[in-house]
């Protein structure tokens, strides 16, 4: 059931971003870190990774679930975070392994190869991090959100790397 779960919200919010891009293309031609764009970014093991094309969503039903779904412009890589069971107040932390909120944490370095070459978090092992809500407001039906991040997290031959100056900037939750 949480497969189909994923991938139903993965589809309803690469739809979101899609035309979130449309919009912020036509209204602001601004770089990557002004405000009028969305971006996803992060260091990993040191290396910066940027996404341009991102799209957040929060509701209140099922106890609170919110999620991000980044993509490149010009590259192959995709990021996913889905928590569950979270009141998304701004200000506060929540932790990006624990068991009873995190549904996933997901970065795939090639979408070609969406089981293979991932780093995640899960809630058992070396993993760790959190996420901080940092902006959040009501958009038509649902809640936009911004907010940093960090972490420890695992690729597929369970090697641990870092996740650090983690920030999710969606120009919505203005």
């Amino acid at each position: 059931m949480k497969k189909q779960f994923f991938y139903f919200l993965s589809a309803l919010l690469i739809l979101i971003t899609s035309c979130s891009k449309d919009e912020n293309t036509n209204n602001n031609n601004n770089n990557n870190n002004t405000p009028g764009k969305g971006y996803v970014k992060f260091k990993l093991d040191g290396k910066e990774v940027l996404f341009d094309i991102v799209g957040t969503v929060w509701a209140d039903s099922s106890g609170g679930i919110g999620a991000v779904t980044a993509a490149q412009s010009n590259g192959v890589s995709t990021f996913q975070l889905v928590l569950e069971g979270v009141d998304f107040t701004v200000g506060k932390s929540y932790s990006l392994v624990d068991e009873n909120t995190l549904a996933f944490f997901i970065y795939t370095k090639d979408k070609a190869k969406p089981f293979t070459d991932i780093i995640f978090m899960e809630p058992d092992g070396p993993c760790s991090g959190s996420i901080k809500i940092t902006k959040k407001k009501l958009s038509t039906y649902y809640y936009a959100f911004s907010g940093t991040f960090s972490g420890v997290a695992l690729d597929d031959a369970d090697n641990t790397h870092q996740i650090t100056d983690g920030e999710i900037y969606d120009p919505k939750s203005e």
